[in-house]
């Protein structure tokens, strides 16, 4: 891995260090063993046209006939971003043995400094609702830890959704002026375990995040790329030049803080946003309503749009516009007659009368129970129920 030189990177050096080059950011079993200890180093991969990131892998040896792993790395120098995922893979002829126990981000995470006040004796933690519909939707929570090694903060998305109960974005303050952002890069099911290390006096966070009971072999040929991985070590403090004191980078605990999250929106833009002709997408100006509202319900409110010259772009319906039940019949995605007796196209018309789009909500990753694709197509779905929702996720399969 080639050094990183710049002076404002040295937290990322250090995380690097600990978590690429003496360790691996991951575990997970196969036949029932932990099998971390056979990736080798990173290797740079060339010959990747990009100026945002170098792109690195490590192999895994070769355990058996069957299990081939890479672990793939990013990293943003520019932005002090590390990114990771691990690629598993079946190259031989029978099925593989079982993976398991999969925690795609197992890391400790070490103060680049020390601290400059009493009140950061125990590093903090950020962290973020998701919606579940109610008033505290997406409020930002920050907790200290504490000296006790039983304390041990864990999140976990509901539902198959990924931003349901809480964000996949945590920010873990190890100082006034440094700390390191989690992000997790899949829109499914995650559970994380966030603690200080037992008896360790240079205050260390652990964070494990894994997918919940994860039990499953791999077919001959069958190859699954699991969850991408981001951590942006940062830290601003303050300092002068040979030149003159930047009075900019002389800024406190709150400051620090907020400008990372500045810098890791920036990180996303400018490098993750889904991009047409070369710009990031933009989303949406929406005027919302509910699926299950009648026709004229629909009219009165396209109605007041227009007569009072609403700004909106796109009128967009909720869930309730299919089944009888939006959750337990997410899959069937067919207008109810009662409804919509000629389809959706009658209210898009509508909007478009309006001067608005139209768009409709379903999510394609899952299905209840009862719908009737399930019935008809059981072998289109893989996955226990869920414990709560009765929902089965779904993958096409592939000819």
């Amino acid at each position: 891995m080639n050094e990183i030189n710049n002076i404002n990177k040295d937290y990322l050096k250090l995380f690097l260090e600990n978590n690429f080059k003496k360790s691996k950011p991951f575990s997970f079993c196969y036949n029932g063993t932990n099998v971390v200890s056979e990736f080798g180093d990173l290797t740079k991969i060339d010959g990747v046209q990009t100026q945002n990131y170098e792109l690195y892998e490590s192999k895994m040896a070769q355990i058996d006939e069957c299990l081939k792993a890479v672990l793939k790395v990013k990293i943003y120098e520019e932005y002090s971003a590390v990114e990771w995922w691990l690629e598993l893979e079946n190259i031989g002829n029978y099925d593989s043995n079982i993976i398991s126990e999969i925690n795609y981000c197992d890391i400790g995470i070490k103060p680049n400094i020390k601290p400059e006040a009493t009140n950061w004796e125990w590093p903090m933690l950020a962290y973020s609702r998701g919606s579940q519909a109610r008033k505290d939707d997406f409020m930002m929570t920050k907790m200290q830890f504490w000296p006790d090694p039983g304390q041990t903060c864990e999140f976990e998305c509901i539902y198959g959704r990924s931003s349901s109960e809480y964000m996949p974005y945590f920010n873990i303050q190890t100082s006034s002026s440094a700390g390191v952002i989690l992000a997790i890069g899949w829109s499914g099911t995650w559970k994380a375990q966030i603690k200080i290390k037992p008896h360790c006096p240079e205050r260390t966070v652990l964070s494990k995040i894994s997918f919940p009971d994860a039990y499953f072999r791999l077919h001959p040929k069958e190859k699954i790329i699991l969850p991408t991985m981001l951590a942006m070590p940062w830290e601003y403090s303050c300092y002068r030049t040979s030149h003159k004191f930047i009075e900019k980078d002389c800024i406190g605990a709150e400051k620090a803080f907020d400008r990372s999250h500045n810098d890791f929106r920036r990180l996303i833009y400018e490098n993750m946003l889904p991009k047409i002709n070369n710009k990031p997408i933009e989303g949406k100006i929406c005027l919302r309503a509910w699926g299950g509202f009648k026709k004229e319900q629909h009219e009165r409110k396209i109605d007041n749009i227009k007569k009072h010259n609403l700004k909106g772009e796109c009128y967009a319906i909720d869930a309730g516009w299919y089944g009888e039940d939006w959750h337990q019949d997410a899959g069937d995605w067919e207008p109810l007659p009662n409804l919509f007796p000629n389809g959706l196209k009658g209210l898009s018309d509508l909007a478009k009368e309006a001067n608005l789009g139209f768009s409709a909500w379903f999510e394609l990753e899952r299905a209840g129970t009862s719908a009737k694709s399930v019935a008809e197509h059981r072998d289109y779905y893989l996955g226990h129920t869920f414990k709560r929702g009765g929902c089965l996720l779904m993958i096409q399969k592939l000819k």
